[in-house]
């Protein structure tokens, strides 16, 4: 992959979104609004940080048991 500069990332971003099918542009849309939309300046409830202690000891005690990124790439893909 070919490293850009900033104003060719703009361009590259503006060209593949004029393309992006109406779901595929929802979907893009909430997660920059999710990322930047929203105060970084935020706290996580204790069920989610229980959530994530929980996961994180699995993966501990199971790190055999995860997918790759081009098998969750892929799956993603699948049911978008």
């Amino acid at each position: 992959m070919e490293v850009m500069n900033a104003p060719e990332l703009r361009k590259d971003l503006h060209s593949q979104i004029d393309h992006l099918d109406e779901k595929t542009l929802e979907a893009v849309y909430t997660m920059f609004q999710d990322y930047f939309g929203t105060s970084k300046d935020f706290t996580l409830s204790q069920a989610h940080k229980d959530l994530i202690d929980e996961r994180l000891d699995d993966y501990e005690k199971n790190p055999q048991d995860v997918m790759s990124w081009e098998e969750s790439n892929r799956l993603l893909k699948k049911y978008l």
